[in-house]
């Protein structure tokens, strides 16, 4: 095979793992997609519009982005260690829960009124987005210790290396679909529409930025609890240099 049907080929793949991201974690890519229609929905509209709605935006976005990551943890846990249909319905259920949940303390409780010196519009305290980024951080570093668990054996390293390899795969990928859509965008602006709006740019990074997260979580292998683990030795192999 010539090395632009490898490429074309390797292409496919990953488009076809990040397009079944849908149905190895659902709660996590409607998530990212709810994430990203609500970004859109902030695109187009003007700040004055939106400004009153900036407190329940900046929630959704916070819970949305929460509820993403922890409910591709609250999966991987179910598959590697149960692997049912009920431990995988209760994983995702979970996962949105906690979404939630985090909008409601969020909106109601982590709001920060307007005072004479600060801005007049109702935002959320630093204090509260602490909180939720902590939470991302801490349910990212559960999955890479949960995937990484395998036969009564930890191996932080290589699970680490290997969501390492997925990030960069999914930004090689994120980046070109972001120029190549800004390129098409622009020479419609220059060729048949001048007075396209900026905007437009907008909507395509944060497509991009969706289809790059569906590449991310289609990168891992299936680690159902019995599963080949020949996919998950390939991700998680490392090159020479590393190993040595």
């Amino acid at each position: 095979m010539s090395e632009t049907g490898t490429l074309i080929k390797s292409i496919s793949k990953t488009m076809k793992r990040a397009a079944n991201s849908f149905r190895a974690y659902p709660s996590a890519m409607f998530s990212a997609l709810a994430f990203s229609i609500v970004t859109m929905i902030r695109i187009q509209m003007d700040w004055p519009q939106q400004e009153a709605y900036n407190l329940l935006f900046n929630s959704l976005q916070y819970s949305l982005a929460l509820g993403a990551i922890f409910s591709l943890t609250a999966v991987a846990a179910a598959k590697s260690k149960i692997n049912s249909t009920k431990s995988f319905i209760t994983a995702n259920s979970l996962g949105i829960a906690v979404g939630a949940v985090t909008f409601l303390l969020l909106y109601f409780f982590g709001g920060m009124k307007p005072t004479q010196d600060t801005a007049r519009i109702v935002r959320l305290t630093t204090l509260a987005e602490t909180r939720v980024m902590v939470a991302m951080l801490v349910s990212l570093l559960g999955f890479i210790v949960i995937v990484g668990y395998r036969g009564g054996k930890s191996d932080f390293s290589r699970s680490f290396f290997m969501t390492h390899k997925a990030f960069f795969t999914a930004l090689l990928y994120g980046v070109v679909i972001l120029a190549g859509g800004s390129a098409i965008a622009g020479a419609v602006q220059a060729l048949l529409y001048k007075g396209m709006s900026g905007k437009v740019y907008m909507h395509i990074s944060t497509i991009a930025g969706f289809l790059a997260y569906g590449i991310f979580i289609g990168y891992f292998p299936d680690f159902s609890k019995g599963a080949s683990k020949r996919r998950l030795e390939k991700a998680q192999d490392q090159p020479g240099f590393i190993k040595t």
